[in-house]
């Protein structure tokens, strides 16, 4: 990865139906200025909403992560994992992310099309040198049952063991340097998965309001809702959270990320834990 930071060419655009709201969201990922990093702005109503990527905007949600304004704390961007880890995976440092919703879709589940905009877009460097967290000691997150823990590398690579009782996912393993190359081909693509039986629960309450299988991988006891795309798209979608999740600091992260049965509370502990040390 090179050392200087990177933003986009020209502006990316795509739209999806939402998950958690009803209708399309638009999204626009527009070039930022060296040293800016990445925000969000949400656009409604003509009232913008600025809410930068930084630790202390975190607002804990399960199952997705979740900024909110700094200035208004009814005002939330939500499943902000899937198009930060784009961001981190394709190297981008400067970014405003501009949304007409209160979401961020899950469109396939992957962020492929989220990288894919991004790619069609371009990207550039700029003259700054990139301002990584460097790893220099091991850091580790263990609650007893999940384990994850940040340790010193030269390269930014990321490893995740799922351990499952569903006999459709059961144990895997993954290892993935972090690059452009390997993320648009094995990690983008990886889509998120969730239990059959944990569905109805959130359609009832209202939580959900696209039920549209095709947003996720749906693992029932005995199948799959759609075929996986690699055999390792289990832990690489676990691999893509990560990255995503890390990117809460605001920076990119040199060094090896391992991950044993760990999930989107663990990466945020991480992640803050991260920004304590080295911020």
């Amino acid at each position: 990865m090179p050392n200087k930071q990177r933003t986009l060419k020209a502006i990316a655009e795509l739209s999806a139906p939402g998950t958690f709201t009803e209708g399309v969201v638009n999204i626009k990922i527009h070039p930022s200025e060296a040293g800016a990093g990445i925000e969000f702005r949400i656009v409604s109503g003509g009232k913008i909403t600025s809410i930068p990527v930084e630790i202390g905007n975190l607002l804990e949600a399960p199952n997705r992560s979740v900024l909110v304004s700094p200035e208004d704390e009814t005002i939330r961007i939500n499943i902000t994992e899937h198009v930060l880890s784009s961001l981190m995976g394709l190297g981008i440092d400067n970014a405003i992310i501009e949304v007409d919703a209160i979401e961020m879709p899950l469109i396939d589940g992957s962020s492929l099309k989220y990288a894919e905009a991004i790619m069609k877009a371009g990207i550039v460097e700029q003259e700054p040198e990139r301002d990584e967290i460097v790893v220099d000691e091991t850091i580790i997150v263990d609650d007893g049952n999940t384990v994850l823990m940040a340790v010193p590398s030269e390269k930014f690579i990321v490893t995740h063991y799922l351990d499952h009782e569903n006999s459709q996912i059961g144990k895997r393993a993954a290892t993935i340097e972090i690059t452009p190359e390997n993320y648009m081909k094995r990690i983008g693509p990886a889509r998120t998965f969730l239990m059959a039986d944990n569905i109805p629960a959130m359609v009832a309450n209202g939580e959900v309001k696209n039920t549209d299988a095709n947003q996720a991988l749906v693992v029932y006891e005995d199948k799959l809702n759609q075929t996986l795309r690699f055999a390792n798209e289990f832990c690489y979608h676990k691999i893509l959270d990560i990255l995503g999740d890390m990117y809460l600091t605001g920076k990119r992260v040199r060094g090896h990320i391992i991950g044993i049965r760990s999930g989107h509370v663990q990466n945020r502990e991480l992640a803050r834990r991260l920004a304590q040390i080295y911020l």
